[in-house]
């Protein structure tokens, strides 16, 4: 990147530097990482997997187990 100043104001890890130009960038694949929130607008809702056991106690009138990690 050039300009028509001896340097430019940039960011570089949210800090505020002047660098000399011209500047050079590169890009790395997997070199950022970004973070988002979960639900962000446009994320795709996960279905949660079928408790197939706790669907069966259901179906035959049973009370359902406590829900734990296990029965799926």
């Amino acid at each position: 990147m050039t300009a028509d100043t001896e340097s430019i104001p940039v960011a570089v890890d949210g800090e505020a530097l002047n660098l000399p130009v011209p500047v050079r960038c590169t890009v790395q694949a997997g070199a950022l990482r970004v973070r988002v929130p979960r639900d962000r607008p446009g994320t795709p809702v996960e279905v949660p997997a079928m408790a197939w056991r706790r669907v069966g106690r259901l179906a035959l009138g049973r009370t359902p187990a406590p829900r734990s990690g296990g029965d799926r």
